[in-house]
C-alpha cells in the first residue's frame, strides 16, 4: 500500500476521481417523495409569491461539536447517490433558538430555555411554542410586513409536533392571514425551508469561533445573526424557484439545496 498521498494522486490522474465533500440529508420515503413532489406541482403551476412567505424553524447549536470523519467521498459524478450521506433528524445540542427570516431583514431570535426539573430538562411543548414564541413574535413579524407593504403573507413551520398540535393551529388561525397547516408541509423536506440553509451558514460560523461556556455561545450566536446581511436572505428567497425544478426533475427527491 502506498502513502495517502500517493493513493491520491492515483484517485485523481489514473481514475480520473475527485473528492467531494458528502451532503447530508433526511431519508425519504416513497411516500414522502409523493408528497413533496404534489407541492412543487402545485407551487410551479399556480405560482407563489415567495417575498410573501416568512420561513421559521428551530436550530440546536452545540458547544463542542465534533468533526466529521467521512465529509469527503471519491467520485466522478459530484450529483451521484453516494455524494449524500443519511443524517438522523435530531441531534443533541447545546443552546437551541428559534429563528424567522422575511425578503426583507431577520427578526430577533428567540433562546428556547427548558429548566431542569428533577434532573432531566423540561419538554418544550406545544403551549410554550405558543406562549413564549409565537404570542410575542407574530406581532413583531406582522409590523414587519406591513411596514414593507404586505399584509396578505404566510407563515411557514414545519412537521414539527409543538408546530402541528392543535392547540398551535388554532392559535395561528386566529392570528396570522396564512400558515402552512399540519396536512401541507411535506415532511422531511428541508430543503423547502429557506431558513435551513441560513442554519448551516450560521453552524459554520458559530463553531468557528470556538466558544468555551454556554453564555459565550448564546453571545456568539446573537453576533453572528446580526451579521447576516439582507443580500444573503433573498439569495435564499431567489433560489426558491429552482428548488422546485430540481425537486419535480427529480420526481419529489431531495434537490441540491
Amino acid at each position: 500500500m502506498g502513502s495517502k498521498s500517493t493513493v491520491h494522486r492515483i484517485l485523481r490522474q489514473d481514475l480520473k476521481l475527485k473528492a467531494v465533500k458528502r451532503k447530508r440529508k433526511v431519508k425519504l420515503t416513497a411516500a414522502h417523495k409523493a408528497h413533496r413532489l404534489a407541492i412543487a406541482d402545485f407551487q410551479v403551476s399556480n405560482g407563489v409569491t415567495i417575498e410573501n412567505v416568512v420561513y421559521t424553524d428551530e436550530k440546536r447549536f452545540l458547544l463542542n461539536p465534533k468533526p466529521g470523519h467521512s465529509d469527503f467521498v471519491w467520485t466522478d459524478d459530484s450529483h451521484a447517490s453516494v455524494t449524500y450521506q443519511e443524517i438522523p433528524k435530531y441531534n443533541r445540542g447545546a443552546v437551541e433558538v428559534w429563528g424567522t427570516i422575511t425578503y426583507y431583514e431577520t427578526v430577533d431570535l428567540v433562546f428556547i430555555e427548558r429548566p431542569i426539573v428533577q434532573g432531566q430538562k423540561k419538554k418544550f411543548t406545544a403551549k410554550d411554542y405558543q406562549d413564549k414564541i409565537l404570542a410575542v413574535k407574530i406581532p413583531e413579524i406582522s409590523n414587519l410586513m406591513e411596514e414593507n407593504g404586505v399584509t396578505d403573507w404566510w407563515f411557514q413551520q414545519d412537521g414539527d409536533s409543538k408546530h402541528t398540535a392543535k392547540v398551535t393551529q388554532t392559535w395561528l388561525k386566529d392570528h396570522v392571514p396564512h400558515f402552512t397547516t399540519k396536512t401541507q408541509w411535506p415532511a422531511n423536506s428541508p430543503d423547502l425551508n429557506l431558513i435551513e440553509n441560513l442554519w448551516a451558514h450560521m453552524n459554520r460560523k458559530v463553531h468557528a469561533r470556538r466558544a468555551r461556556t454556554l453564555e459565550g455561545l448564546k453571545k456568539v450566536i446573537k453576533d453572528e445573526w446580526k451579521k447576516v446581511s439582507v443580500e444573503t436572505i433573498r439569495k435564499l428567497y431567489d433560489s426558491y424557484p429552482n428548488r422546485l425544478q430540481q425537486i419535480i426533475e427529480r420526481n419529489g427527491d431531495m434537490s441540491d439545496y
